[in-house]
C-alpha cells in the first residue's frame, strides 16, 4: 500500500479544530453559570459549592440539553485581586460542518473583554480535558467566552459543562509537536499519509513550561476520531495511534503544567488514512503442465476520499397520483462559504434520484434552487398529452421506473448525458427504464449565480390517474473542490517497492508452472 497521496489537500488551519463528543458527563451539583447570562460575572473565589459554567440549555444539573441558535459573550472574573478564573472543561460537544470555517466555535480570551488575547477556539470536542486560565499578564484574572454559532443548532450538539475555580495566575506553557514515524510528506512536514491500522507515532518532546516553577505535568492528546488521550509526562512524550477507517484526522497536542495551566498555541497536524485500492487482478486459468502462467497485478483502481458527507435526503414517500399539485422534497445544504453561488455549471456534477413509478408518461420532474430558479429534467404533458415545452416530441408513455412497488433505481441527471429519460429514439430504452445518467430537459447552467446554500428542491407531478410510485431519496453531487476547506485525496499505487511488490518474494515458478496437473491453491501467506 502506498503511502504516497495526491489531490485537492486543503484545510483552513486556525485556532479552531475538528473533533467529535468524548462522552456524557453525570449531573452536577453546585452554582450553575449558563453563559447566556452574558456580561460580567464574579466568580466567588471562596464558594462553597463547586461552580459550573455551561451553555445556554444547560441552566439544570441535567446538562443534556442541545444549546440554541444564539451567540453569547460572557466574561468570567475572580472575586479576589491577585487570583486568576480557571475553567476547566469536563464535557464538551459543539456542532462541527463539512466546511470548517462553518463550525460552530467558542472562543476564549486572556482578559476582561473580547480584544484581549484569543487563547482558545473549540469545536467539536476538542475543549474536552483543556483549562482556560488568566495568565500572569492579565491584571484583571479574568477570562472571556463568546460562543458563535454557525449551523442553527440543528445537530442536537448538547454543549459543554466546565468546573470554574480561582487559581495561581499561570504562564503558559508551549507545546511542541512532530511526526516521528512514518515520515511526513516531503512537501508538508505536519502532514503525513499512512494505510489502516498503521500506527503514527508523534513525539511532544519539543513542548516547554511557561516558568521553570511549573513543569509541564501531563499531555493531552486529541487524535481527531473521537479519542482524547491524556497521558502523564513521567511516561515519556512519545506516543502512537492507528486509525482503522480510510479519512481525514486533524491530531492536536495540549500541555498542562504542575498549576494546571494549558498551552495555548495549537500545532495541527493532518492524518491521512489511505482507502483501499480495488485489485484488478489477471491472471492465466486454467494451465496446461509445464506451461508459463499470466500474472498481472495491473491496473489498480484508486479509490478517492473526501470529507465531503452525502448530499441527499431520504424520503421514502408515496407520489400523489394526479393531483395537479407537485410533491416536493427539500435538501437542506449549509457547507459553503456565506454568499457563495455557483460560478460554473459543471460543478454539479450529477442530480441523482432513485424513484419507481409505474407509468413515466404521465411525470414531470424539476430542481428548484435557493433562490426559486427552476430547471427542467423531464416533461411530459397532462393525461398523455405532448411535453408543453416541447422536451421529446415523441417521448415514452408505458415505461416503468425502477421495479414497481419493490425497489426504485437510481436516474442522474447531468449535461454531459445524451438521452432525455423518456425520449423514445434511446436505443436501451426498456421497461423499467435503466438506471443511469440522462439529459435534461433544461440547462443546469441556468443555476450559475444561484446561491448554494438554502433549500434545494426536487418537484414531481403526476398528470394521469391510476398508476403510483414512490421517491426513496434523492441528492445532488456537488465538485468538492468548490466546498471551502474540505479535503479531498487519492491515493497514488505505483510499481515501486513502497507501493507494490510481490509476496513471496523471490521465484514464482512453484506458483506459475505447476509439475502436476490438478488444481493449485495458493494461500494468503504464500
Amino acid at each position: 500500500m502506498s503511502n504516497h497521496f495526491s489531490g485537492g489537500l486543503k484545510r483552513v488551519f486556525g485556532l479552531a479544530f475538528l473533533m467529535a463528543l468524548a462522552g456524557g458527563l453525570r449531573a452536577q451539583e453546585g452554582i450553575i453559570v449558563p453563559i447566556s447570562d452574558e456580561g460580567q460575572i464574579v466568580i466567588d473565589c471562596d464558594a462553597g459549592e463547586t461552580i459550573y459554567f455551561v451553555d445556554d440549555n444547560s441552566g439544570s444539573t441535567d446538562f443534556q440539553d442541545p444549546y440554541s441558535n444564539n451567540n453569547f459573550t460572557i466574561t468570567l472574573c475572580p472575586s479576589e485581586p491577585g487570583d486568576a478564573v480557571q475553567v476547566n472543561f469536563l464535557s464538551f460537544d459543539l456542532q462541527t460542518n463539512a466546511n470548517p470555517n462553518n463550525n460552530d466555535v467558542l472562543y476564549a480570551f486572556n482578559g476582561s473583554d473580547t480584544n484581549a488575547d484569543l487563547v482558545g477556539a473549540g469545536t467539536g470536542n476538542s475543549f474536552v480535558g483543556v483549562s482556560i486560565t488568566a495568565s500572569i499578564d492579565n491584571p484583571t484574572g479574568c477570562v472571556t467566552f463568546s460562543l458563535d454559532v454557525n449551523n442553527n443548532a440543528t445537530g442536537g450538539d448538547v454543549g459543554w459543562v466546565a468546573e470554574v475555580s480561582c487559581v495561581t495566575p499561570c504562564s503558559y506553557p508551549e507545546a511542541g509537536i512532530s511526526l516521528v514515524s512514518p515520515a511526513p510528506f516531503p512537501d508538508n512536514p505536519i502532514s503525513v499519509g499512512v494505510c489502516p491500522d498503521e500506527t503514527v507515532t508523534f513525539d511532544a518532546g519539543g513542548s516547554v513550561p511557561g516558568a521553570p516553577e511549573f513543569p509541564v505535568d501531563s499531555l493531552i492528546w486529541n487524535w481527531g476520531d473521537g479519542s482524547v488521550e491524556t497521558t502523564a509526562a513521567s511516561d515519556g512524550f512519545q506516543l502512537g495511534h492507528s486509525y482503522s477507517e480510510p479519512g481525514e484526522y486533524i491530531v492536536t497536542l495540549v500541555v498542562q503544567d504542575v498549576n494546571n495551566c494549558n498551552s495555548t498555541n495549537l500545532l495541527p497536524h493532518q492524518v491521512l488514512v489511505s482507502t483501499i485500492p480495488i485489485f484488478n487482478t489477471e491472471v492465466s486459468t486454467p494451465l496446461c503442465e509445464d506451461a508459463p502462467g499470466f500474472l498481472n497485478g495491473n491496473p489498480v483502481q484508486s479509490i478517492t476520499w473526501t470529507a465531503l458527507p452525502p448530499v441527499g435526503v431520504s424520503e421514502l414517500a408515496d407520489l400523489p397520483d394526479a393531483t395537479g399539485v407537485a410533491f416536493t422534497s427539500e435538501l437542506f445544504i449549509d457547507f459553503f462559504d456565506t454568499d457563495q453561488v455557483l460560478e460554473d455549471c459543471d460543478d454539479i456534477e450529477l442530480i441523482t434520484a432513485n424513484i419507481e413509478h409505474s407509468f413515466i408518461g404521465d411525470l414531470s420532474f424539476w430542481i428548484t434552487c435557493p433562490d426559486g430558479t427552476e430547471v427542467l429534467l423531464m416533461d411530459n404533458g397532462a393525461s398523455g398529452g405532448p411535453d408543453p415545452t416541447g422536451c421529446t416530441p415523441q417521448d415514452l408513455g408505458g415505461n416503468d421506473l425502477g421495479i414497481v412497488d419493490v425497489e426504485g433505481y437510481d436516474y442522474s441527471w447531468n449535461m454531459d448525458a445524451e438521452w432525455v429519460l423518456d425520449d423514445s429514439n434511446n436505443p436501451d430504452a426498456a421497461s423499467p427504464m435503466p438506471s443511469g445518467t440522462y439529459l435534461p430537459c433544461g440547462d443546469l447552467c441556468d443555476f450559475v449565480g444561484c446561491p448554494l446554500n438554502g433549500i434545494w428542491t426536487f418537484n414531481v407531478i403526476d398528470q394521469w390517474a391510476a398508476d403510483n410510485g414512490t421517491l426513496y431519496e434523492w441528492g445532488i453531487d456537488f465538485n468538492p473542490e468548490i466546498v471551502p476547506g474540505v479535503t479531498t485525496f487519492t491515493p497514488v499505487i505505483g510499481l515501486e517497492a513502497d507501493s507494490s511488490y510481490w509476496h513471496p518474494v523471490g521465484d514464482l515458478d512453484n506458483i506459475l508452472t505447476p509439475a502436476n496437473l490438478g488444481v493449485v491453491e495458493v494461500s494468503d501467506d504464500g
